[in-house]
């Protein structure tokens, strides 16, 4: 779809020309934003982190409604709560590719597979350790390992016999490691913008 715009020679055909402008930025705008967020979920599967964390990639263009000479537009994760594992801090982790630390308190708490996951759409992120305790009304049990870090065990009874689930691993940090650039990615579509906005201009002559 392209923008027809008249020259503006008349003085009668200087709205137009506005208009067909304005439109003609929204369009080439979306058009960028689309192919940038596009590229940023590709990046992430290239990663090998998964289509449910690309997925999480979304995009917006603002104005959301009408036309302007001057658009604007993101892409981004939903953050999350503060020391919570959310989208856009794993993305951020993976970007930076700095060493995670704790949030609040002095563990970072990576937690297992028997962690349930909250209620929601999209991206579902695990409890966390308060979370789990107040689901099963009962403490994690933080067993010391060799190592120094800590299991956090959550005892359940089932019938006579009490299992014990591990939860979380405490860890005083993860290392980093850089798998994604999306500066590069930006930077590139940020290239791109003024070509998407010309060809949907169209000039008679």
């Amino acid at each position: 779809m392209r923008t027809r715009v008249i020259p503006p020679t008349p003085r009668r055909h200087e709205k137009a020309l506005v208009a067909a402008l304005k439109r003609a930025h929204m369009l080439g705008m979306r058009a960028t934003i689309k192919g940038a967020q596009e590229e940023f979920r590709d990046d992430v599967l290239a990663a090998g982190l998964g289509h449910r964390l690309a997925k999480t990639v979304r995009r917006d263009v603002y104005p959301e409604t009408g036309s302007s000479m001057s658009p604007a537009g993101v892409v981004y994760a939903a953050p999350g709560k503060p020391g919570s594992r959310s989208a856009a801090a794993i993305l951020g982790h993976y970007q930076r590719g700095t060493s995670i630390t704790p949030a609040l308190g002095n563990w970072l708490l990576i937690p297992t597979k028997e962690v349930p996951k909250r209620g929601g759409r999209g991206w579902r992120s695990p409890m966390t350790a308060q979370e789990v305790e107040a689901m099963f009304g009962r403490r994690l049990q933080w067993v010391k390992q060799p190592n120094g870090n800590y299991h956090l065990f959550l005892r359940r009874r089932r019938g006579k016999k009490v299992k014990s689930l591990l939860m979380f691993v405490a860890v005083r940090d993860v290392p980093g490691n850089k798998r994604l650039d999306f500066d590069a990615i930006w930077r590139n579509w940020g290239a791109r913008l003024p070509g998407n906005i010309a060809a949907f201009i169209e000039y008679d002559e």
